[in-house]
């Protein structure tokens, strides 16, 4: 399923039809990565695959932003909890960009809102030591200095 859902997201159009999956599949990842896990994410291989695949998908279709189109790059560091809180913005801003995803239009940066800035960046800052090198991909300048 998974190859042929990566496939369909090459065709912006396409993956519109599967719109309907791909809300479900978010929200059953987010559900399982809030089941309360005290294990380190990493220890859940198929739902670690599975969550990178989809946010793989949803950034191939242009319905993620940078930096959110990046933290599949961030889960097999975080517990499951962060794990969760980073879909739940995916998911926040997918729902509120939705309407231009629609009608064809590319979400920007500039959408993504203050609050999902912040987690993003407490996040990345709990987990300094392991993504140091690779803060400046998820954080631009503008959102260092402002917040």
């Amino acid at each position: 399923m998974w190859k042929i859902l990566i496939l369909i997201s090459n065709n912006r159009s396409g993956f519109l039809k599967c719109s309907s999956l791909v809300y479900s599949l978010l929200f059953v990842l987010i559900l399982n990565w809030r089941k309360g896990r005290s294990a380190p994410a990493i220890s859940y291989n198929e739902d670690l695959l599975s969550t990178t695949q989809l946010i793989q998908s949803l950034a191939t279709a242009k319905w993620l932003v940078k930096p959110l189109c990046y933290v599949s790059e961030l889960f097999s560091e975080l517990s499951c909890e962060d794990i969760a809180r980073l879909l739940e913005i995916c998911n926040s801003f997918i729902y509120s960009n939705y309407q231009d995803i629609l009608k064809g239009k590319i979400p920007t940066e500039d959408s993504l809102p203050d609050s999902s800035w912040s987690t993003l960046k407490a996040i990345l800052r709990q987990n300094i030591n392991k993504f140091g090198n690779i803060y400046y991909r998820f954080v631009s300048r503008e959102h260092i200095t402002t917040n």
